[in-house]
């Protein structure tokens, strides 16, 4: 007999964990979807990721921002992550691009950190 994949999503802040039913994956999400899970920067630059630097991560240095602009729209409009949006992804997703990918690459990116924050809304 085959047992059903079961999810449990949990908000933490603005973190959504995502835990496979017995333990066998869990994922932390930041509020645009990207996963923190993996990351060289999580326990460098990031030390525990935007929820815990409160959007102040390493990269915004380089747009020349102090909090990542879509942490704090999210704040700012009360949302858990860019999943309650009903603007997602914006223009804001498509102007962040890290300059090191490929424009197919930022897309795909796009497109499967949507389909992620779309499956944490419960």
């Amino acid at each position: 007999m085959r047992i059903p994949q079961l999810y449990v999503i949990t908000m933490v802040g603005h973190y959504a964990i995502t835990k496979l039913w017995r333990g066998l994956i869990e994922q932390m999400l930041c509020v645009c979807g990207a996963s923190c899970d993996g990351c060289t920067y999580r326990d460098s630059e990031c030390n525990g990721g935007c929820e815990a630097l409160q959007g102040r991560v390493f990269w915004t240095k380089h747009i020349n921002a102090v909090v990542c602009p879509v942490y704090q729209c999210v704040v700012e409009n009360g949302y858990k992550n860019c999943g309650s949006c009903a603007k997602l992804p914006c223009k804001t997703w498509f102007t962040l691009k890290d300059p090191e990918l490929s424009d197919a690459a930022h897309q795909k990116s796009i497109d499967d950190r949507v389909a992620k924050l779309k499956s944490t809304q419960v």
